[in-house]
């Protein structure tokens, strides 16, 4: 039908206004019809760019790998848009590749190949599991370990996909160039941009006694990939991009050094200490078993056609610093000749090397125990006119004694060990010192002699040597200066009138105001000579935290607006909270004491090295967010560290005087948290918003208060859940103690507590005009007061004063009777 005649009435002329009218009704109707969505591609796993058949498979031939299909069972890993699981494509995949590489010839071992998970009755925990996976690889001893996973965002982006493939943080050799090997097929194969190899820190890759790998080819959370990764054919895919990698890998050859991965070497400082040398082997396949018959003859049998070693990567290293070492005349014997002036304690040499074809060995680890011990030093007091004597004996680099004998002139020898006590009491004059030796136990060593240092008393001052009981460990940095130096023993000296006061890392100090009256105000349990050690917080002892000041150098981690860097703020806060955590016993390391910051790879690393227990990055918030802390989705620990952090942080103030700010928080997967083998948390609380806070943000006792915060969440996931409830507001107390003679608060410039924890009162803020006045109740975190009896140590000027608070029951409840030890009390109020 004709448009025009059907649309216009009879006789009308044209264009006809009804026409008109229609043909505008039309276009309009058009207009307001929404565009078809623009289809955007998504580019992975189309199909293999790489052909399989034609290949030389002969370097896969007799390989052992394992294959470790990540999650299953309990652990189902990441989910897809789509409910598919991680734990299921991880293991199709695997079992792909198990076919390939067994068709090649390899020998094939998987962790799993069901949906099972490796949990026990008697523990369920994720960790346990994955040890379980890397005690199975090791028990295998194979050529390679590969571990099969697909990531997902914490924040659940659908539009996020990436290929990662990581190394373990610490192998730069062979791992590496496993890694590379498999990333390179990947990422030609499947076709997805963007692309990265990454060092990690995942319990499976950093316990892997072999080159390793873990692969995340894909983002199970982004919804075309999690449809594509249901199919069987992209899971074949990505196994068959997986086995041309482990062929380029194996292709560039497996070499190795003579021997175990890790061995030990008993040298003696006393006679020629030796020749230590290792073989590089073309081909470092072992038969059978751990430590087996190394297949030497490959490199005859194969009549050169094995690259051999590569003599420019030959590097040998001394406690991480590089030596030279000797080379033979073809280069695959590397020698180094122990020098006599090796330091009598342990060492570790580290060799690595690459083949012509650039194939990197693994590390071959030495570690040198000396069999002589070092040299013992002695340090003498003696009283004056011909008293007793004390003697104290340590290493020069402050290590507990070797085990042995220490032998005096007289004939009389004093057993000396790591777990005895290392000082001792001696009756009568001086002993004398011409011929004073140490004799190590166990294997022979010649006698050594002592160097002797002799401390005479002045007239009046006498020794006591006091034993100290209930304390689990000798503290690090040894008793202050007050009393003496030492471990579970100590060599006190007094004059007449003088209290007998003993301070220890990570214990209350242990005060005797007069020895000799038993009515004495006292803080000791015990008699006089035998003293028991009361630790402040005993989870915390011997805990290894390691802090990290966020920002440093070119990173400000935001600004005050009188310039103030978050930076130089959150340093203060570590340097203030590594003294807390250190006076509760524990050691304490900063990833960074200047403006010089490490990499977040470095700090990982760096965790790694000292044990880390506990790793926590304190930062700054952004501007307009409220406080907030994160951790790993994954950790459990890390979630309940999170949420001690919100108590500590509700006790904060805000910097601008007013209650405490808001703080939430957050699950992330930032590399620091994610790869840090320990629990791990980031804590970003206030910056300067005004001049005003910025000001009173400058101070120590801002920098104090918030470091409490951060002592007070760390003790309550270290054994002391209850320190929330039972924290010593100094402030109020500091002003109960005026009625009884103590300091006026007002005047007081810091309080030491239980003789390791700094406290002093938050600084005033300045309101601008016609603001209200600050608030002078709260003064922040207080101190954790669990203990029954607690010692304050006040300081105001040039006065002092040492009070003994005993835990009591008052007419309005549970409160602190005071005893003043030392001091005057004041009566100028």
């Amino acid at each position: 039908m004709n448009l025009r005649r059907a649309l216009s009435p009879p006789n009308a002329p044209w264009p006809s206004l009804f026409w008109a009218a229609a043909l505008t009704l039309l276009i309009s109707g058009c207009a307001t019809t929404p565009p078809a969505p623009e289809i955007i591609p998504v580019a992975g796993y189309e199909g293999l760019q790489e052909q399989l058949v034609g290949r030389d498979l002969s370097p896969l031939h007799q390989r052992r790998i394992v294959l470790d299909p990540g999650h299953g069972g309990y652990f189902k890993g990441a989910l897809g848009p789509n409910g598919l699981t991680e734990a299921e494509v991880n293991l199709g995949v695997a079992l792909n590749l198990r076919g390939l590489l067994e068709w090649a010839g390899a020998e094939v071992w998987l962790t799993r190949s069901a949906n099972t998970d490796f949990l026990s009755p008697a523990d369920s925990s994720l960790s346990s599991d994955l040890a379980m996976r890397v005690s199975l690889s090791d028990s295998l001893q194979p050529d390679v370990f590969l571990s099969i996973h697909h990531n997902s965002t914490a924040a659940l982006d659908r539009t996020i996909n990436e290929t990662q493939t990581y190394y373990p943080l610490n192998d730069d050799g062979a791992s590496l160039d496993l890694a590379r090997s498999i990333h390179r097929h990947l990422v030609l194969n499947l076709g997805i941009r963007p692309a990265s190899i990454r060092p990690g820190n995942f319990h499976v890759l950093r316990n892997s006694t072999v080159p390793a790998v873990l692969g995340e080819p894909a983002m199970i959370s982004h919804p075309v990939m999690a449809q594509r990764l249901s199919l069987a054919a992209s899971q074949r895919l990505e196994a068959e991009a997986y086995f041309l990698g482990l062929l380029d890998y194996f292709t560039g050859g497996l070499p190795a050094w003579s021997g175990a991965a890790t061995d030990t070497v008993l040298w003696g400082a006393l006679d020629d200490p030796g020749t230590l040398s290792w073989r590089f082997l073309s081909d470092g396949q072992i038969d059978g078993q751990v430590g087996g018959q190394v297949r030497g003859q490959v490199d005859q049998q194969s009549g050169g056609n094995l690259p051999g070693p590569d003599p420019a990567h030959i590097r040998l290293s001394l406690n991480g610093h590089q030596i030279t070492p000797r080379l033979s005349p073809d280069t695959r014997t590397v020698s180094w000749h122990l020098p006599h002036d090796l330091a009598p304690v342990p060492h570790v040499l580290e060799l690595q090397g690459r083949n012509l074809n650039g194939r990197a060995t693994p590390r071959r680890r030495t570690v040198l125990l000396p069999r002589a011990a070092a040299t013992v030093q002695l340090s003498i007091t003696a009283e004056a006119d011909g008293g007793q004597a004390g003697l104290h004996w340590h290493t020069k680099d402050g290590a507990p004694p070797p085990q042995g004998l220490l032998t005096l002139t007289s004939g009389r020898t004093i057993p000396v060990g790591p777990r005895q006590p290392n000082r001792i009491l001696l009756p009568g004059p001086l002993p004398d010192l011409s011929d004073i030796t140490f004799v190590a136990a166990g294997i022979a060593a010649r006698p050594a002699p002592c160097e002797v240092d002799v401390i005479r008393l002045a007239p009046g001052e006498k020794l006591h040597l006091v034993e100290v009981d209930g304390l689990p460990y000798a503290p690090s940095t040894g008793w202050q200066a007050r009393l003496g130096t030492g471990g579970h023993t100590a060599l006190v000296t007094s004059t007449a009138g003088q209290p007998l006061w003993l301070e220890g890392t990570g214990v209350q100090p242990m005060i005797d105001a007069d020895p000799a009256d038993p009515a004495a105000a006292r803080t000791v349990a015990g008699a006089a000579s035998h003293w028991n050690a009361i630790p402040v917080l005993a989870g915390l002892l011997n805990k290894v935290i390691l802090l990290d000041p966020a920002g440093g150098g070119t990173t400000t981690d935001g600004a005050g607006p009188l310039g103030l860097r978050g930076a130089d703020l959150n340093l203060a806060v570590a340097q203030q909270a590594a003294q807390l955590l250190r006076g509760a016993g524990a050691e304490v390391h900063l990833t960074r004491h200047d403006e010089t910051a490490l990499l977040a790879v470095e700090k990982v690393r760096l965790a790694g090295q000292i044990g880390a227990d506990l790793f926590l990055t304190i930062g700054r918030r952004a501007e307009g967010e409220s406080r907030v802390v994160r951790h790993h989705p994954g950790s459990t620990v890390g979630q309940l560290w999170a949420e001690a952090a919100l108590k500590a942080s509700a006790r904060l103030p805000a910097a601008n005087g007013s209650a405490p700010d808001s703080c939430r928080r957050e699950t992330a997967s930032s590399y620091l948290l994610r790869h840090t083998a320990c629990p791990a948390l980031e804590w970003r609380l206030d910056l300067p918003q005004t001049a005003q806070e910025e000001l009173r943000q400058l101070k120590p006792g801002w920098h104090r208060a918030e470091a409490r915060a951060i002592l007070l969440a760390i003790s309550a996931i270290s054994g002391h859940p209850a320190v929330f409830d039972n924290t010593l507001d100094l402030w109020r107390i500091m002003k109960e103690l005026e009625a009884d003679g103590g300091l006026p608060v007002t005047e007081i410039d810091w309080v030491q507590v239980d003789g390791n924890f700094a406290w002093s009162p938050l600084p005033a803020f300045a309101p601008v005009a016609g603001a209200p006045k600050s608030i002078s109740s709260n003064h922040g975190p207080g101190l954790p007061g669990l203990l029954f009896r607690h010692v304050l140590e006040i300081h105001a000027g040039d006065r002092w004063q040492v009070w003994l608070l005993d835990q009591a029951r008052t007419r309005t409840g549970p409160g602190w009777q005071p005893h003043l030890l030392l001091g005057e009390a004041h009566s100028g109020r």
